[in-house]
């Protein structure tokens, strides 16, 4: 379904978003966590992040991503939104996880 078809986030939230400057002011009043991610060395981080998310910007999952130590990797999934539900992105989620806990079993 094109994006312009799909619900949009109510003007509330496109109100919110614009105001806070797409989360950098929640950002900076977070609490720092009680592990800094640059002290979390293992497992895997696996970022699976819907590609057209009109929420949670890409690039702030990213940049935490980027923040641990642990090895990472990222997948967008395509053509989903905050809740990747859409095609082809949830079948990607679906089979990015499968990997993973094959990875795991084969692993063990």
């Amino acid at each position: 379904m094109p994006r312009s078809q799909r619900a949009h986030p109510s003007p509330w939230v496109l109100g919110f978003t614009a105001e806070d400057h797409r989360y950098e002011r929640h950002v900076r009043t977070l609490p720092e966590p009680a592990v800094p991610p640059e002290r979390i060395s293992r497992p895997l981080g696996i970022l699976l992040h819907p590609d057209e998310d009109g929420w949670t910007a890409p690039e702030l999952s990213e940049s935490f991503l980027s923040r641990l130590a642990a090895p990472t990797r990222s997948v967008r999934l395509a053509g989903c939104g905050h809740f990747p539900v859409e095609e082809p992105g949830f079948q990607q989620l679906l089979d990015e996880v499968a990997v993973e806990l094959a990875s795991l079993e084969s692993a063990a």
